[in-house]
């Protein structure tokens, strides 16, 4: 008895030590000070590789406004398009916010103003699956409630960026 829980005790630590933890480790570049949508589309030809800054991936968001969401405070979104592959796998989420200025320098954000909104794909009109993952950033509404559920007016603001990158890919 004694030596059938010391195997299985065994089995367990082996098991566990060789279990790799897969870890998102994104580093989101963002301008200094904005607020609101990013959308991050996965997979695009003839855009660029995302690049790599030691164990994490960068990813730096343009700056867009929408001509839909013109005359709001909402207009301006944040987006990148790669021709990296988007991989679907659960992952412990490791990334890294910076608001950057204009002398490239990096200021944390805190996680408490991050809002990872969702990830996914769509089928384009012409049948191409585009994949993507979206996320919310504010520095005036940071807290609980924000990283948790985000804000209503960037959901509004996501879903018309959204539609307009679906339409825009798809032709």
């Amino acid at each position: 008895m004694k030596q059938s829980l010391l195997i299985i005790i065994f089995f367990f630590i082996i098991g566990g030590c060789s279990f790799k933890e897969e870890k998102s480790n994104e580093l989101y570049l963002i301008a200094k000070d904005f607020e609101g949508s990013i959308l991050v589309i996965f997979g695009i030809p003839n855009e660029p590789v995302l690049k790599k800054e030691g164990k994490y991936t960068v990813i730096p968001i343009e700056l867009k406004n929408l001509i839909a969401l013109e005359g709001t405070e909402i207009q301006q979104y944040g987006v990148y398009l790669t021709s990296t592959p988007y991989k679907e796998v659960d992952k412990t989420v490791t990334n890294k916010y910076y608001y950057v200025d204009e002398n490239e320098h990096r200021s944390a954000i805190n996680e408490q103003c991050v809002h990872l909104s969702r990830s996914g794909s769509f089928t384009g009109e012409n049948g191409k699956e585009i994949s993507f993952q979206s996320l919310q950033i504010t520095n005036s509404e940071c807290g609980e409630s924000f990283f948790l559920d985000g804000a209503d007016n960037y959901y509004t603001q996501l879903g018309e960026v959204e539609n307009f990158w679906l339409n825009k890919l798809s032709e």
